[in-house]
């Protein structure tokens, strides 16, 4: 489990290495994940295996500061 602390509203999205792969290449992918409007965010990856954390401003006009905790 990840606890993330935001500054500011942020899509959290976890990818599995195909969907990251997508998303790189800016194309359509799936995630588990949302917007998280309040902090600190808790998100688990769904199954065992190798995960990619992307974080996103919500608003590019607000700073974003992120800090993830691992929760074992």
């Amino acid at each position: 489990m990840l606890k993330i602390h935001l500054s500011s509203p942020a899509h959290v999205m976890l990818l599995d290495d195909e969907n990251y792969t997508l998303y790189k290449d800016e194309k359509e992918y799936d995630f588990y994940g949302k917007l998280a409007k309040r902090s600190p965010f808790a998100i688990k990856a769904p199954y065992a295996g190798s995960w990619h954390l992307v974080i996103e401003q919500a608003d590019s006009r607000q700073d974003l500061s992120v800090n993830v905790q691992i929760i074992s």
